[in-house]
């Protein structure tokens, strides 16, 4: 029965989409605390030798290295970190930012390095790449629910995090954190910038907010 009422309700949201009318979202972003958990480097970085290809099967991808010059997690100054990712054309990458990186399988080849990293990806929405630090966009943050629009104040809560998840994991045998969903309350900036017609959550480790769900 629930399964016929699940299915019925996303035939209807289809329809009306086909009609043109939109339906109320409910909106997902990834907290600040949420991504730097989730990444396996956090570090601020110049990229070099930028170079967008086209695959005929996927679009076109950057390849990249990025010369680490202030280590947060995962990586040391002075390390540099081969990068590569699916985009659509990039016309501008900036000198320096701050990158939250994941690792993907190296191609097996003796020239190939050993690791190789891409962005983030959120859970929805166009790809998390990078914040260019010389203009950061707000990035939010579950504590308090604010925006966060300078390099300090985001870097701080980037070093914050990187130190409580090293405490979590040294008193949980290497355990890695689980993520969660905080509902963002509606009086509130992060709120303002999610919301779309529904309830807004953000993604954050459910170590340093109890209150977030397993699910939405």
């Amino acid at each position: 029965m629930m399964g016929a009422v699940k299915w019925g309700i996303i035939g209807l949201a289809a329809l009306l989409g086909s009609l043109g009318v939109n339906l109320p979202k409910i909106n997902l972003e990834y907290s600040v605390e949420g991504l730097t958990v989730a990444a396996e480097v956090v570090a601020c970085g110049q990229l070099l030798d930028a170079v967008t290809a086209a695959d005929s099967r996927s679009g076109s991808f950057t390849r990249s290295r990025l010369r680490v010059t202030f280590a947060i997690k995962g990586a040391a100054v002075g390390d540099t970190l081969e990068l590569t990712w699916w985009s659509e054309a990039e016309t501008a990458l900036p000198q320096e930012g701050l990158f939250f990186l994941e690792s993907i399988p190296a191609p097996s080849t003796k020239e190939a390095p050993a690791v190789v990293y891409r962005p983030l990806r959120p859970l929805v929405g166009p790809s998390f790449r990078w914040l260019d630090l010389a203009a950061p966009t707000s990035v939010l943050t579950g504590h308090g629910f604010r925006r966060l629009t300078t390099e300090a104040e985001i870097v701080h809560a980037c070093r914050r995090t990187a130190a409580a998840e090293r405490e979590y994991r040294n008193q949980n045998w290497g355990e890695a954190p689980k993520l969660g969903y905080l509902k963002v309350p509606g009086d509130t900036e992060a709120f303002a910038h999610l919301y779309a017609g529904s309830a807004c959550y953000l993604v954050v480790p459910r170590f340093m907010f109890r209150e977030a769900k397993e699910t939405p």
